[in-house]
């Protein structure tokens, strides 16, 4: 079925093949590298092409297509649920994509929405992840709507708007490598677009953007996230901070 999947995304040499782990408890996705070391999403080194993947996939549980700030991809994940509202909305979010590639996930429960699009950074719900960059989604090949991968931009972002404005804690895990300093994490952090909100939230100064230090305390953690995947060191700077 991996040949199903649309040729453009076969072009890019983002792929990496995973690996059911368990980790921290939970049953995880982990990346890897055709060489057989763990795969990172920020380690293009770490990536192949699609033909490379595809010749090892067989040992591992299945591909992976690494989104980066560098393409135009987004995608949509559609979680299983039993909850009738939330299926509901799904079927409204779903109504709107009949125009660009979809598939099942993994179990088959699932369905990923691909799209050329941008969100500033990834949001979940129970039943709804959305990324365009820094996450590896899964790819099966199994086709739920045989459609080009077009441009929804305006779509992804009014979803992204209306799933609120609550920020969510990525997946990290003990594999990560530290690429960066903790200073250079910070001074990144800092001179970003959003580096005053950044350098406020790590002085402790949430109350203008947060109504409790639990809120505050997730949206550093993201932040801090964003620029290292490192968990110690994710671990540290929180800790360090005000």
């Amino acid at each position: 079925m991996y040949q199903n999947i649309p040729f453009e995304l076969q072009g890019v040499p983002h792929w990496v093949v995973w690996r059911y782990e368990e980790v921290n408890g939970r049953m995880t996705k982990v990346p890897y590298s055709v060489k057989g070391f763990h795969a990172s999403v920020t380690n293009p080194k770490s990536w192949s092409t699609f033909y490379e993947a595809l010749d090892v996939v067989g040992n591992y549980n299945g591909l992976g297509f690494v989104l980066t700030k560098n393409d135009p991809y987004a995608f949509i994940d559609l979680d299983h649920t039993e909850a009738e509202d939330e299926i509901a909305k799904q079927r409204e979010i779903w109504a709107q994509f009949g125009d660009t590639y979809s598939e099942l996930s993994p179990s088959g429960k699932g369905l990923h929405i691909i799209a050329r699009a941008h969100i500033p950074q990834g949001r979940k719900r129970s039943w709804l992840e959305m990324y365009s960059d820094n996450r590896f989604m899964t790819m099966t090949g199994n086709v739920y709507n045989k459609q080009p991968i077009v441009d929804c931009q305006s779509r992804f972002t009014n979803i992204y708007n209306q799933i609120g404005e609550r920020e969510i804690v990525l997946d990290f895990t003990e594999t990560d490598e530290q690429h960066y300093s903790d200073e250079d994490v910070l001074e990144r952090m800092f001179n970003a677009v959003n580096g005053e909100k950044a350098q406020d939230l790590y002085n402790g100064d949430y109350q203008g953007y947060y109504k409790s230090q639990s809120e505050a305390d997730l949206a550093l953690v993201n932040i801090i996230g964003f620029y290292s995947r490192n968990r110690v060191q994710i671990k540290r700077l929180f800790r360090q901070s005000g």
